[in-house]
């Protein structure tokens, strides 16, 4: 996260020293040309993190689902074989006690 919040503070950064910079310039093309190249460059960098974050996050869900899975399928075998076994013997304690 702390690369994540440097980055677009660093931007700002950048972009507040260039827009002064240029305020004081009478080329307004320059003006406008490096305020797109720093919005294309936010927009570049925001996009690259935000795809890391969201495929790293896809990676990480496909890796553990199967395990998951497999856990859940374990247990749950686990409890119908043990209910399989026990309940005869259950109900007729209960019944016997009856």
């Amino acid at each position: 996260m702390t690369l994540y919040s440097t980055i677009p503070n660093t931007l700002n950064t950048l972009h507040n020293t260039l827009h002064n910079i240029v305020l004081n310039t009478p080329h307004m093309t320059l003006y406008s040309t490096l305020l797109n190249t720093l919005h294309t460059l936010h927009n570049t960098l925001h996009n690259t993190v935000l795809n890391t974050l969201h495929s790293t996050l896809h990676m990480t869900l496909y890796s553990t689902y199967p395990n998951t899975l497999h856990t859940l399928y374990t247990a749950l075998s686990i409890t119908r074989s043990t209910l399989r076994y026990t309940t005869p013997s259950l109900i007729r304690y209960i019944t016997c006690s009856i």
